[in-house]
C-alpha cells in the first residue's frame, strides 16, 4: 500500500471522527427539542448535491448507527441474556462480540424507520420505489436515532426493580409516537385521527419486527 495515501486516509478518518464527535451531540439536542423542525431540514437537505447535504449536522443513516453503537457500547447484554441466546447460531455471534450486537441491533431497530417510511410512502399517491423512500427514511432515520439510544440500552435491564429504566423506556416511546404523529400530519398532510392511527402503527410494526429477530436469534 502506497505509505503516502494511507497516511491521507488515516488523516481523513481521524477528521470525519472528530466532526461525529462535535456534531453528534448538537443533533441529537436539536432532534430532541425541535423535531418538527428537524424533519423539514432533512426534506430540504436530502434534495442537495450528497457533498452539500447534511453540512451542520449527522447524515441520518450515521446518525441512527452512531446512537445504536453508543447504545451497545455503554449497556451490552447481561450474563443471563448471552447465557440464554447462546444455544444457537446467530445468538452465538451476537452475544461472542460487540460487533455482533451493534449488528442485531442495527437490523432490529432500523425496523422502525422501514415501517415509517413505507407507510408515509403508502398513504400517498403512486408506487412505493428506492427513490420515494429514500428522503422518509432519512426523517424516520432522525427520529429513531434518539428513541434507539435510550430503548437499546433500556430493554437490556427491562425487567429489573429499576423505576428509572421504565420511566426512561416510556418517555423514549412516548416522544417517539409523538414525533410520528407530528411527521404524518405535517409531512403527508393527514388528518387528527388517522396520523395518530399511523404513528402508533409505526410503533408496532416496528415493534413486531425488533421481536421478531429477538427470537431469530435467541
Amino acid at each position: 500500500m502506497d505509505f503516502f495515501n494511507f497516511a491521507k486516509a488515516i488523516e481523513q478518518g481521524i477528521y470525519d471522527f472528530m466532526m461525529w464527535v462535535f456534531f453528534y451531540p448538537y443533533t441529537l439536542i436539536r432532534t430532541l427539542i425541535f423535531p418538527v423542525a428537524t424533519l423539514r431540514y432533512v426534506a430540504d437537505q436530502a434534495g442537495l448535491d450528497t457533498d452539500r447535504a447534511f453540512e451542520d449536522a449527522m447524515r441520518p443513516s450515521i446518525f441512527i448507527f452512531v446512537s445504536i453503537a453508543i447504545g451497545s457500547l455503554l449497556v451490552p447484554l447481561d450474563s443471563q441474556q448471552v447465557a440464554e441466546i447462546k444455544g444457537s447460531t446467530l445468538g452465538t455471534f451476537v452475544a461472542s462480540s460487540w460487533f455482533g450486537l451493534l449488528l442485531f441491533r442495527m437490523v432490529g431497530f432500523s425496523m422502525f424507520p422501514l415501517a415509517g417510511a413505507v407507510l408515509f410512502d403508502l398513504s400517498r399517491p403512486g408506487a412505493v420505489s428506492r427513490a420515494t423512500l429514500r428522503v422518509p427514511f432519512y426523517q424516520q432515520s432522525y427520529i429513531c436515532a434518539p428513541f434507539a439510544l435510550v430503548v437499546s440500552p433500556a430493554l437490556v435491564h427491562f425487567y429489573s426493580d429499576s423505576r428509572w429504566v421504565l420511566v426512561l423506556f416510556g418517555a423514549a416511546v412516548a416522544w417517539f409516537i409523538g414525533c410520528q404523529y407530528m411527521f404524518f400530519r405535517q409531512s403527508a398532510a393527514t388528518g387528527r385521527l388517522r396520523a395518530a392511527g399511523l404513528a402508533l402503527a409505526v410503533f408496532l410494526i416496528g415493534w413486531v419486527g425488533l421481536v421478531t429477530i429477538s427470537l431469530i436469534v435467541g
